[in-house]
């Protein structure tokens, strides 16, 4: 359960839960629900590889099954999340943002 109250700031990112709000330098951008649940889970493991599997538990279903094709649900939203990101830094590629390691996962490095 994601505390609402909570703001989380790290490498040069202001994250709002309660309001799905990302921000950095004085700028905002408003995330979907599941790209804020991503975002939380990088910003809450900064120095962490997050792995493909753990970001699709968030399509589980009411059975505790994965949903089919979540690896591409997977990178559709990386790549979302890579967008905004890229609005709310200018001289950031969105690429160098959020680090895929190939058959490892993901690796939020933020901006410098």
């Amino acid at each position: 359960m994601i505390d609402v109250g909570e703001k989380i700031e790290c490498k040069g990112f202001k994250f709002e839960p309660g309001k799905n709000l990302l921000s950095h330098n004085n700028k905002t951008v408003k995330l979907t629900m599941t790209e804020s649940k991503i975002i939380r889970l990088f910003l809450k493991n900064p120095d962490k590889v997050i792995e493909s599997i753990d970001i699709e538990e968030f399509w589980r279903d009411n059975d505790g099954e994965i949903l089919k094709s979540t690896d591409m649900l997977v990178k559709k939203y990386i790549h979302r999340l890579r967008r905004k990101i890229e609005i709310l830094t200018e001289k950031h590629n969105g690429l160098e943002v959020i680090v895929n390691y190939y058959a490892l996962g993901y690796h939020f490095v933020g901006v410098v």
